[in-house]
């Protein structure tokens, strides 16, 4: 999984944490989009199978936010000001009290 090597991408000068938060970012968006989305699609049949690979995305929406968390240059500052509105705007934005 690319977001496991983040740390490493930074002390390589390819980016720098600024980077990192915004790719982080909106990977946990669009996923977060996608679990909501799954709840809704296809026939009432395929329910269970939906339900089942909602269970695992919500693994991998979850794992977005610890990264998050484990970013070696991330400040509790830049936490407080960038990461954790970004989080709030979108959990509160895609309306899903699950996801909430």
């Amino acid at each position: 999984m690319y977001t496991i090597n983040l740390d490493t991408w930074i002390r390589d000068d390819r980016g720098n944490v600024n980077d990192a938060i915004d790719f982080v970012m909106l990977n946990f968006s669009e996923m977060n989009k996608l679990w909501v989305r799954m709840q809704h699609q296809g026939p009432s049949k395929e329910r269970d199978k939906r339900e089942v690979e909602r269970r695992e995305l919500r693994i991998l929406v979850g794992t977005n936010l610890v990264r998050l968390s484990q970013l070696e240059n991330l400040t509790v500052e830049m936490y407080r000001k960038v990461v954790l509105p970004g989080i709030l705007e979108q959990s509160v934005s895609c309306k899903d009290a699950i996801s909430q």
